[in-house]
């Protein structure tokens, strides 16, 4: 911790609603603020939004689950308690017709329980992921020149937190089942046929429907 010589100088410290909290100060002869130090940001905490969910430092509340997953607990994520994490609105069933949805611009989950395989190419990823029903997400282990090699992930993905800013090409494909692609399509579809009409509602109505995630429903109707 920094702490100041000269007692008679101006400081201040700013707390933000992520949680960082910077001090600030007012040198003799200067009207700008310099900052002293700015703490980590509370995504910087191991796990801070549970088994599955994913914590976003510019966002409030900073955790969400990840696409096809809600809550565990509810009431406890009414209250700001994230630990219990989140599991998925559709168990996947390992057959035909699950595929991935792609997470961008991520701090990877935790190496708990993966596998690396240097020598594969994306598909060559993705199938050898489709083949394990216990496969729930891969990646590039190499994202230079293009991409290569293949990280699996099994089971709970731990400490995901999204970049404040666009900063890195690392991507996350998570595995879901057939009904989460297909709601995904059927919006989509929706999307491309009424949007452009003006006619929103019609979203609006399917994403009650079908109970869409939120963050995909976003990037559709903006």
């Amino acid at each position: 911790m920094f702490e100041l010589t000269d007692r008679s100088v101006p400081t201040r410290i700013t707390l933000e609603a992520t949680g960082k909290h910077s001090r600030y100060v007012l040198n003799k002869g200067s009207s700008e603020w310099a900052a002293m130090y700015t703490t980590p940001s509370v995504c910087e905490e191991y796990g801070k939004c549970g088994p599955n969910g994913i914590c976003r430092v510019d966002k409030m509340p900073m955790c969400e689950c990840v696409q096809g997953f809600v809550p565990r607990s509810q009431s406890q994520w009414d209250v700001l308690d994230w630990s219990s994490g989140c599991l998925r609105r559709t168990p996947l069933d390992c057959q035909k017709g699950e595929g991935f949805v792609t997470l961008r611009d991520l701090k990877l989950p935790d190496l708990l329980n993966f596998s690396l395989s240097k020598g594969m190419n994306h598909e060559q990823c993705r199938e050898e992921c489709l083949k394990n029903c216990s496969c729930t997400a891969f990646a590039s282990s190499d994202i230079r020149n293009g991409g290569g090699g293949c990280l699996l992930w099994v089971g709970d993905l731990i400490d995901i937190r999204e970049f404040s800013k666009s900063s890195s090409n690392q991507d996350l494909y998570l595995r879901v089942p057939s009904s989460e692609l297909l709601q995904m399509r059927e919006v989509e579809m929706a999307f491309e046929k009424d949007y452009f009409s003006g006619k929103k509602s019609f979203l609006l109505n399917l994403k009650s429907r079908y109970e869409v995630d939120n963050r995909l429903f976003r990037v559709l109707v903006t």
